[in-house]
């Protein structure tokens, strides 16, 4: 799906510097010396963010970006997600419940439109997250596909695997 959030996802000049293997002073180099350097976005006058999808272009245009780690550039994706990395990985993990376990129906539903995927996704993931979280924590899907809980959507089985062990 891209392009979905490619402009929502924001990277500070430290994230920068790791896209394209440098340090942070060539960063603020690049930004005095390339009028087509992308703008700040958001963050603050001593820390501005810069759209990630911009930044990725201009560093693909200027031959900076070739050979970056994979890691890095999902770590990107990730830290920069708006709703931060947590809800980011809770995305894609339900995505991948439902590749997994019923690829007939993720198949159907990833294809088209971005709309008709926003549109068709809520219930898909409904059919993979209830039977194996229910909806003990209020958990539900929304129209956008994000998923709300008041806590995070964990079986009582899956709980009880994560706590501490107790002592004899």
């Amino acid at each position: 799906m891209p392009g979905m959030q490619d402009n929502a996802t924001e990277v500070t000049a430290a994230g920068i510097a790791r896209l394209a293997g440098v340090g942070r002073a060539a960063v603020s180099n690049w930004r005095r010396r390339h009028t087509d350097f992308p703008g700040p976005v958001g963050g603050t006058e001593t820390s501005p963010s810069f759209a990630l999808a911009e930044v990725e272009g201009w560093l693909r245009r200027h031959g900076r970006l070739a050979g970056i780690p994979l890691r890095e550039r999902v770590w990107q994706r990730l830290a920069g997600h708006p709703g931060g990395p947590v809800t980011a990985l809770t995305h894609a993990g339900c995505a991948l419940l439902l590749i997994h376990d019923r690829s007939p129906v993720w198949l159907e539903v990833s294809s088209g439109s971005d709309e008709r995927l926003a549109a068709m996704l809520p219930a898909a993931l409904e059919q993979v997250l209830a039977p194996r979280f229910g909806d003990v924590n209020g958990s539900r899907v929304n129209t956008t596909g994000t998923v709300h809980s008041p806590a995070l959507p964990a079986a009582p089985a899956t709980r009880k695997a994560l706590e501490p062990p107790t002592a004899p």
